[in-house]
């Protein structure tokens, strides 16, 4: 299975995806956010019947506009598929305690996506290893 790794830029997430991890870190503001998730989803549907037992999935977001969390939720639902494989996923929605708006968008996703969510938090100078 093949390691993706797109590196963030001032507007977009540090992604990896490698067998049973993927990983969005930081912020996404990018200006055509179905460019630059089509290689996730690539990696994704390539690699869903590869899948080991479990696949854990890291979010670890600063900002992301309404586009970028449309497209996570998409991920998210497409990794929910894992389950007719017999696999399971599991999500850990990290957040700043001083950031509630983050904390609901996760709240709203977990109510959408057929994953268990686990949220953690940190403290805003905690947060900054996330950076």
């Amino acid at each position: 299975m093949q390691k993706l790794v797109i590196n963030a830029t001032p507007k977009s997430f540090d992604v990896i995806c490698e067998q049973g991890h993927i990983e969005f870190k930081g912020c996404s503001v990018v200006s055509d956010p179905k460019v630059f998730f089509k290689p996730v989803r690539t990696w994704i549907d390539e690699n869903m019947k590869n899948a080991p037992e479990e696949t854990i999935v890291n979010l670890k977001i600063d900002y992301a506009d309404s586009a970028s969390i449309r497209n996570i939720y998409e991920i998210l639902q497409s990794l929910g598929k894992l389950n007719e494989y017999k696999k399971s996923i599991k999500v850990n929605w990290y957040y700043d305690i001083n950031d509630p708006e983050i904390l609901e968008i996760g709240e709203i996703l977990a109510g959408r996506v057929k994953a268990p969510f686990h949220f953690i938090k940190s403290y805003s100078s905690d947060f900054k290893v996330f950076q």
